[in-house]
């Protein structure tokens, strides 16, 4: 894969090609946008193509020579907990389960990696993932690093929301701001990544994805868990309230998360229970973003991407709906930060179905 592989994002792809060309990069970049649009995809690619032996015409890396093959095996393979599986002194990838990037995360990393010229990369490469987790000693590490850049060192953060970013370092690194794909990009994107899928399948994860080849490529995974968000939401925003719904939709949560738990025992592999949880949160915010845009007229999806009526839909106001999906946002928040699972999704759905009702 290289940065022409990139779903969508033309701009993007001739930005990158067009910096790593020229050689007059700087230090610092900022891969932003919403989750799952290929953030770490893309910084991965550049990563490459600034490191690669034998660049293409017009820049891109070659996916072949040993340079880029370090980067995808030390950058594209990860463990159950989103660490390297396989370190490099010249590549260093931060990320972390607790819900804060802490400052001695952030010192050891840059350490590491400026305290040694690099052993085989020309650019030593350090990626800080969901870098808007850095608390303000964290941060001011960063800034630091930005102000005062090793010349051997690129270092890119990545970021779902640049709101909670130091605004000194935004202004300080270079942006690179990716976007949804437009449907023909996706399936373009989705066939070189999955070339055993049939048409169908393409199709319906195009269908799913709305532009966000994250998602599209978990399609076949997270199949199941669409369903059973479908029901979770007919069950707290179906146009009949009945609170027994919400303790079978519950219930039903809890055996699925405990089944998750047992995969993740057999295969010695922490976080899949979690994922699976977060998985089920996010798909019900897509939900409730796509009956936004239903109420509003502006598009019809729900029947067909989920299999929801929306006559059966309770009649919620666009500022309830943008409450709810607050709610699923600081849920998501709470899960990633190890608080009880358990009790945050049941609280989850008790204050959706009260939002319903107020």
């Amino acid at each position: 894969m290289a940065v022409a592989d990139i779903a969508g994002n033309a701009t993007v792809k001739r930005m990158l090609l067009l910096t790593a060309s020229e050689g007059k990069y700087g230090t610092a970049f900022i891969f932003s946008g919403e989750e799952n649009l290929g953030k770490n995809f893309a910084a991965l690619q550049f990563a490459k193509t600034l490191n690669c032996k034998t660049p293409q015409p017009g820049g891109d890396c070659c996916d072949a020579c040993d340079n880029c093959l370090l980067l995808d095996k030390t950058l594209g393979a990860l463990d159950g907990k989103g660490e390297q599986q396989y370190p490099h002194p010249d590549v260093k990838y931060v990320n972390t389960e607790k819900s804060q990037i802490t400052k001695e995360l952030v010192r050891d990393a840059v350490s590491e990696i400026n305290s040694f010229k690099g052993v085989q990369l020309r650019k030593k490469i350090l990626i800080i993932q969901d870098a808007e987790r850095m608390n303000a000693p964290a941060s001011n590490s960063i800034l630091k690093m930005v102000e005062e850049p090793h010349k051997d060192v690129v270092f890119m953060l990545i970021v779902n929301n640049l709101e909670e970013m130091l605004p000194t370092i935004l202004s300080r690194c270079r942006r690179v701001e990716l976007r949804r794909a437009a449907p023909a990009e996706m399936k373009k994107a989705i066939s070189a990544a999955r070339p055993d899928w049939t048409d169908a399948q393409k199709a319906e994860a195009v269908e799913f994805s709305s532009g966000r080849i994250g998602d599209a490529l978990r399609y076949q995974e997270i199949k199941e868990e669409m369903r059973d968000a479908a029901g979770v939401f007919m069950a707290v925003s179906g146009r009949r309230d009945n609170v027994e719904d919400v303790f079978e939709a519950v219930k039903r949560v809890e055996e699925l998360y405990k089944r998750e738990k047992e995969r993740e025992k057999k295969a010695k592999k922490t976080g899949i229970a979690r994922i699976f949880l977060l998985d089920i949160i996010k798909i019900l915010s897509y939900i409730y973003r796509d009956y936004m845009l239903e109420k509003l007229g502006l598009k019809s999806v729900l029947k067909l991407r989920y299999g929801i009526d929306p006559f059966n839909v309770r009649d919620y106001a666009p500022e309830k709906i943008t409450a709810i999906i607050r709610l699923l946002e600081r849920s998501g928040a709470d899960v990633e930060s190890n608080a009880n699972v358990g009790v945050v999704f049941s609280n989850l759905l008790f204050q959706i179905r009260k939002e319903g009702l107020n």
